[in-house]
């Protein structure tokens, strides 16, 4: 009996704050939704993220030298903890854009002529690698090439080592390396005045002297090596070539600003939920 009175004062006080009620359930459930939709995407972002990388072979240390013989790659490869090397050339160019005043520029990256790299492989996007024979094909990064509208076919001068050179974009490609595009010393994208472009190795190595020889090396290591130890020995080893730089996965710039972002998604997941909760809380 007292029971069934209580139950019946409940719901006339229920009825008698009815909007109030309203507005908890509707605020509760805005934080349940939040707290499930960021934490899906996250997720989501996470595993594609880890999927991306192992489908690129996405390399896990990354070395920059002034300048190195090709045979010295053979005496990092007697380096145990080193399951994969590969030497390139890497070169900053100024663009020469008719449609842009201001001065803009691009990192150049060489692949094996018509071929994939072996680590940190290039997704393509749109159509496809240079061919095997041509010095003036490119591949563009994504973000560049919507920026400035551009068309595949459309060439784009570049002054490498002080000598024009037009490049024929024939493919939009993106690569672990350069998920996100970023020109050193800049703090944000800025895809209307910095590039990527990824063209045959003969290009680099004709344009800078560089036969026989890499400014750059990417290594896959063994599972459970210590990065720290093997930076340490390659700075050593390499240190007579001069200007060694070895960073790990953590330190490459995109990865390290995609990971900052997808931790920025993980700390909304968790904040503003409970924000949702506690003004339901204090209704």
């Amino acid at each position: 009996m007292i029971s069934r009175v209580l139950l019946r004062k409940l719901f006339r006080d229920l009825k008698a704050m009815k909007m109030q009620v309203f507005t908890i359930a509707l605020v509760v459930g805005l934080g349940v939704a939040v707290l499930v939709g960021f934490t899906s995407t996250y997720d989501s972002l996470k595993s594609a993220q880890s999927q991306f990388y192992t489908e690129s072979n996405f390399a896990d240390l990354f070395v920059s030298i002034k300048r190195a013989p090709n045979y010295a790659i053979e005496e990092l490869k007697k380096h145990s903890d080193i399951l994969q090397i590969e030497p390139h050339l890497e070169f900053d160019g100024l663009l020469n854009l008719p449609d842009q005043a201001d001065i803009a520029s691009a990192r150049v990256i060489s692949i094996p002529d018509g071929e994939q790299p072996m680590l940190s492989r290039l997704h393509l996007i749109r159509g496809q690698l240079p061919l095997p024979t041509s010095i003036n094909e490119a591949l563009v990064s994504e973000g560049f090439f919507n920026a400035h509208q551009l068309e595949l076919g459309a060439t784009i001068d570049i002054t490498l080592n002080g000598k024009r050179t037009p490049l024929k974009i024939v493919g939009v490609a993106t690569s672990p390396e350069h998920i996100i595009v970023i020109a050193p010393g800049s703090p944000m994208p800025d895809d209307l005045h910095y590039a990527v472009f990824w063209v045959n190795q003969t290009l680099l190595e004709q344009r800078f002297d560089m036969k026989g020889a890499f400014n750059k090396i990417s290594a896959k290591l063994s599972a459970g090596s210590s990065t720290d130890d093997i930076v340490r020995r390659l700075k050593n080893e390499l240190d007579k070539y001069g200007a060694v730089t070895v960073n790990g996965r953590d330190l490459q710039l995109s990865h390290l600003y995609v990971t900052e972002e997808l931790k920025q998604l993980q700390v909304q997941a968790t904040v503003l939920p409970v924000v949702f909760f506690l003004v339901a809380a204090f209704v």
